[in-house]
């Protein structure tokens, strides 16, 4: 060890009376720094000669440094012996102490401390970056937000029975570990490529700022108490949007890197439903329906299940029951067949009729007809003489015969027998008329009628695929009809008239918001089909001219179609323009022309079925993703 090395350590270990003076002498001729005058840092170091130092006296500091082998002392740098790092970009203003000395501090809950660092010289300084680290308080996990439920539904579940997992808006907790009351929390977003084009409520947090820092957006706030105090978070307002699948990440941090922490957001539909199906049937596990809507980020969940028996619904509602031999009760219920003349009955067995939750009330059936809406039964009258309803010009022929056939002519419209209105016979009147000539003995004229009479359910028989009725004149008119023209002839045409109450049908299912009705099938796909196609009507689909959501638009559907044929909106991806343009799509004669893709088309049938999954297809799909689902509309 060299002597200055020597002098040097004795220096350092012997102890001085005052910090603030040198016991030292130091030389005049030696440059000195200039007179400390910046308040924000300490003051520059001085560097002692090789004498003695003085006594350490502060407990919040380490002690001295004391190597084994001192550094040669150094000449005093011209200024200041102390080099001043500026602090790293990431810093926010404000200051603070660190014991006993005076640190400078460029951001909030950012410290940066400069020293001396005595192993390598006297002029080398290190930086040493300290902050309160960032943590996300609530969401803390990959978290399910149900954006069409509200505060105010109370059916439908969700994780931990959490109301904040309710909402399209929600409020993010997040503070610094061990932060003091106004300490500040940099937040930024960061959305999913694949989110909607939905835009109203656009998502983003409410009064954030966009910079360099958070081009998706983010926000800078203030703890509102010391860490561990109630209520200690900084909090801010998050929209989320509507839109299913749509995925937001946030970011927290102490500093405008947010790399502290983090959660993403993906936003979910849940829809729940309720069965109503006659007690005996057995309906498919709907597996199908749960993964189809699943994929358009809605979960369906069961609620509730009512089983009905032959009692429930007016008359008509239930055929080929077997009775009691009292009469009194039901040895076999016999199918159930709803319709638009008695939905209305079966829609009060829905429980959840006045909860705010989008609630599918799901009614079975064996058959769906439609019989015409109470007071406006569906009718028909069938009649020989007068003119064709589809071609105005042909005059249809007179009876000749004393049995004659009468067929219906309008499409999907059927007889049953016994009425599914009221459970009564389809024959509402009857009435045959001769045709002779004024003056014949069978129309004398001169204040007589002529021969006339009344059609029973006696003189009808409906056939077996409801299509047409044989008619079978009484005897009076039997013995009358023929094909004479002339008074001289002795026998006419007779000219009759049926008043014939029908049904439309059959069909697989229909909606009406959130009635839906479904005929049941053994299989899965078929039912889990129609299920699905009916809660696209419900939240409109396929999309009707101007309710398309904000951000998209009906034109972006150019398969999107009503009516032709069908009742109401449907899609027909998968046809050519020149099919498409056609007036008239229905018939299953499209099964052979095109292979429809997507659920939505406007014929459910199990024809299509074999070649098309049940899903909805690219063209509907942003639909129904970009739909609010907080309600099931008619």
């Amino acid at each position: 060890m060299s002597d200055d090395q020597e002098k040097l350590k004795q220096a350092l270990k012997k102890p001085t009376g005052d910090r603030s003076q040198s016991s030292a002498p130091i030389d005049e001729d030696e440059d000195q720094p200039p007179p400390y005058d910046d308040e924000d840092l300490p003051p520059p170091y001085e560097a002692p000669p090789p004498v003695a130092a003085k006594p350490y006296d502060d407990e919040d500091l380490p002690p001295p440094y004391e190597a084994p082998t001192p550094p040669v002392a150094a000449k005093p740098v011209a200024g200041s012996a102390f080099r001043r790092v500026a602090p790293s970009a990431e810093a926010a203003p404000g200051g603070a102490l660190l014991g006993r000395s005076r640190v400078q501090v460029r951001e909030r809950g950012v410290v940066v401390l400069q020293r001396q660092h005595l192993q390598t010289s006297s002029v080398s300084v290190s930086t040493v970056n300290l902050y309160h680290k960032a943590q996300l308080v609530w969401p803390v996990a990959e978290h399910k937000q149900y954006v069409n439920l509200t505060q105010q539904g109370s059916v439908l579940s969700v994780e931990g029975n959490d109301l904040r997992r309710r909402g399209n808006k929600i409020t993010v907790k997040t503070k610094l570990i061990d932060g003091l009351r106004g300490n500040q929390v940099y937040v930024k977003l960061k959305y999913g490529a694949a989110n909607s084009k939905r835009n109203n409520p656009k998502p983003g947090i409410e009064g954030g700022l966009v910079a360099e820092w958070c081009p998706d957006g983010g926000i800078i706030v203030a703890m509102r108490g010391n860490d561990g105090q109630p209520d200690c978070e900084a909090t801010f307002n998050l929209e989320l949007g509507y839109a299913g699948g749509d995925e937001v990440t946030i970011f927290v941090g102490g500093n405008n890197k947010c790399t502290d922490d983090q959660v993403k957001i993906i936003n979910w539909r849940k829809v729940g439903f309720q069965i109503t199906k006659p007690r005996n049937m057995q309906i498919p596990t709907l597996q199908i329906a749960h993964e189809a809507l699943r994929d358009v980020y809605v979960e369906f969940e069961k609620l509730s299940e009512v089983n009905l028996v032959h009692k429930d619904g007016p008359p008509g509602s239930w055929i080929d029951g077997v009775p009691t031999p009292d009469g009194r009760g039901w040895l076999k219920d016999g199918e159930l067949i709803i319709g638009d003349h008695n939905r209305a009955e079966f829609e009060k067995k829905f429980r959840f009729a006045h909860d705010k939750d989008p609630i599918a009330h799901l009614m079975f059936c064996h058959k769906q007809y439609d019989g015409g809406p109470p007071g406006n039964w569906k009718r028909v009258s069938l009649k020989t003489g007068g003119f064709d309803k589809e071609d105005p010009t042909k005059r249809l022929p007179d009876a000749t015969k004393p049995s004659f056939t009468l067929k219906v002519p309008e499409k999907e419209t059927k007889i049953l027998n016994p009425t599914i209105q009221d459970g009564n016979h389809p024959l509402v009147s009857g009435k045959w008329t001769t045709t002779a000539p004024l003056g014949h003995p069978d129309n004398p004229g001169k204040g007589v009628k002529k021969k006339a009479g009344d059609l029973t359910a006696a003189n009808v028989e409906i056939a077996s695929d409801g299509k047409s009725v044989k008619v079978t004149l009484p005897a009076e008119a039997a013995q009358i009809v023929g094909n004479g023209k002339e008074i001289s002839d002795k026998k006419h045409p007779i000219q009759a008239v049926l008043l014939i109450q029908v049904a439309k049908g059959p069909y697989q299912g229909e909606s009406n918001g959130e009635h839906i009705l479904i005929v049941n099938h053994d299989s899965d796909k078929q039912v889990s089909s129609t299920i699905c196609h009916e809660i696209g009507h419900s939240i409109n689909q396929a999309v009707e001219p101007n309710k398309a959501p904000p951000g998209l638009t009906h034109a972006d559907h150019n398969r999107s179609y009503d009516g032709k044929g069908h009742q109401g909106q449907h899609c027909a991806l998968g046809l050519s323009d020149s099919d498409f343009a056609k007036p008239e799509l229905a018939g299953v004669k499209y099964a052979a022309i095109f292979k429809p893709k997507c659920l939505m088309w406007g014929d459910n049938g199990p024809q299509y079925l074999p070649w098309r999954e049940v899903d909805f297809c690219e063209m509907c799909r942003p639909f129904v993703i970009a739909e609010q689902c907080t309600a099931l509309k008619k």
